[in-house]
Formats: structure tokens, sequence, C-alpha cells
């Protein structure tokens, strides 16, 4: 066919050139795309990585957290505090071991020996007395003081208010503290500080209907049992009064004044933190003659505090 010498419009002759240019635009897009994927694909597996890494860091601080509490733990199990408004107010040149002996005899009808049950006594900041013994197997006074069982048996003479606990860990203390609203809300039927100087609660057994078992409260996990909606509804509206944080027991339950930095701390110790603290502090306090003399805690704002008592030998 003759060549008609009519030209083409502009538009009808830019549609091959267009189409390539989306052809290329095309191309490139998918090259861009593959190349994206490829770098998120990277970022994702070093990402995994981390994870598996921080999941093993994580493990290693409760492992490390709950060593220290249990370390921590040796030392308070052996130790009573003495407490209440009926107890004989700090004078100067007083006795303190007289003072506890003579008040644990009156309250619990327990006569403790000054030379063969006790290795010291002393008062606290407060005005509590604490007293670490040196018998405290089966039988001994320092068992019938301080794992009282039976009706009656951990308080008795409610008219006197004085009250025997055994020495507890922040953490074990806290621990105590949600117990006591688990009994409260009917979670847990008692609940007791044992003699390994953990928490004891005594719950439903799962494998054995109709019986129940004593559970230890050993790490951080184990409190789940103890957290229900109804419990955690409680100690977000706990009081704010110090004068209110004393929980409500019967008289088979000691009647413990909480400590309010203890049992209201949200966040556990930072063990990666507290770690190096600990090695300074036995630089710092080589003459102490053992960590026995030391006395930890967390103050404010989460600080951790290294108090060594003299007294303690």
């Amino acid at each position: 066919m003759a060549d008609s010498g009519i030209p083409l419009k502009p538009g009808k002759a830019s549609v091959a050139s267009l189409q390539k240019e989306l052809e290329s635009l095309k191309y490139e897009m998918a090259s861009n795309f593959r190349e994206t994927k490829k770098q998120v694909s990277e970022v994702v597996g070093r990402a995994s990585k981390l994870e598996v890494r921080l999941d093993k860091l994580e493990r290693k601080v409760e492992s490390i957290v709950d060593q220290l509490n249990d370390l921590k733990r040796q030392s308070c199990k052996v130790c009573v505090v003495l407490s209440g408004d009926d107890l004989p107010k700090p004078t100067e040149g007083e006795n303190p071991t007289k003072i506890f002996c003579d008040s644990v005899k009156n309250k619990y009808g327990v006569r403790i020996d000054e030379k063969a049950d006790l290795i010291t006594v002393h008062r606290r900041f407060r005005g509590s007395l604490i007293a670490k013994f040196g018998k405290t197997g089966p039988g001994s006074n320092f068992n019938r003081l301080a794992h009282r069982r039976g009706q009656g048996c951990r308080n008795p003479h409610p008219e006197l208010r004085i009250y025997a606990n055994i020495l507890l860990t922040p953490f074990d203390e806290k621990i105590r503290y949600y117990a006591s609203l688990a009994k409260k809300c009917n979670v847990i039927y008692f609940y007791e500080t044992l003699p390994s100087g953990r928490i004891g609660v005594l719950i439903d057994d799962a494998n054995k209907p109709g019986e129940k078992k004593m559970l230890q409260i050993t790490t951080a996990k184990d409190v789940k049992i103890l957290l229900t909606d109804e419990v955690i509804r409680l100690i977000k509206d706990r009081p704010g009064k110090k004068k209110e944080n004393r929980v409500e027991t019967t008289e088979d339950h000691d009647d413990v004044e909480m400590d309010e930095n203890v049992l209201l701390g949200s966040e556990p110790m930072d063990a990666l933190r507290i770690i190096p603290e600990l090695i300074a502090a036995e630089s710092h306090f080589a003459h102490a003659e053992s960590p026995e003399h030391w006395r930890f805690f967390i103050g404010k704002p989460g600080k951790l505090v290294i108090n060594i008592d003299n007294n303690l030998h």
C-alpha cells in the first residue's frame, strides 16, 4: 500500500513508547521489591536472633534473682522479729535480750534460753526487736515460736499486741502480703512461713480431687496462682496510709505490720544492676565479719541500700 503521506497523531505515536516505559517501570519496581524483601528478611533474621538472646538473658536474670533471694533467705529464716504496740519502748541502757525473752514468754508461753538458744538480739530502727537463733531444729524453742500450729496457737493472748514473725526477704514478704489477700478472696485456704523461709499456700490438689496440698512459692512464676482478678483489684486499690496497710487476719494467723516500701513496689529487683553494686559493697565493706551482718533493701527511688549491722556478732 502506498504511503498516504498523512502524519500520525502524536497521541497514537506515543502509545508504543508509553508501553515500553510501563514495562521498564514494572521491572524496576519488581527489582526494588525483591531487594526490599531481601533486606526485610535480613532484618527479621537478626531480630529473631536478638529475641532468642533476649529470652536467654531474661531466663538468666530470673535465675540470678532467684539465687539472690535464696541466699538472703538462708540468713533470714533463723531470725525472729518481735513487734507490736505492747512491746516495751526503747530505753537507754536496756537489755534487748531480756525484753525479747520476757515478751515471748508472756505472749506465747515459750521460754527462750538466752545462752543456749540465742546468738544475738537488738533493736531495729522502728522499735521492733530482732533475734538471731542458734538452735533451729525440730523441737527447739525457735521451732515452737516461729512455726506455731493449731487453733489459737498462732496468736494466743490476742489482747497482748505483740507479734512474732520470721524475718522474711523483701520477695517473701511481698508474697505473704499477696497470700493474705488471696486468702481473703478464698483463692487459697491457708498460708504460712515454712522452715525453708519460703511462703507456703494451701490449695486444692488438681491431681487428687478432694485433697489439698501445700505449695511453696519459690520463684516469681509461682505467684501467678495467687493473682486472680479479684486479688489484683485489691492490690491496685490498696490503702495509701501506712496505718491502713495492716492486714486484717483471724486468730489463726499473725497480724503483721507490712512495710509499705517493700509491699507496694511494682518492679522486681534488677539483678543486672544489683550484682555490680554487691561486688562494690563487698570491696568497700571488707571489714564486716561476714555477709550475715549486711542488710539489703531497696530505697527510694529504687536504689540498693546496704546497711552493716555491727551488733550482729
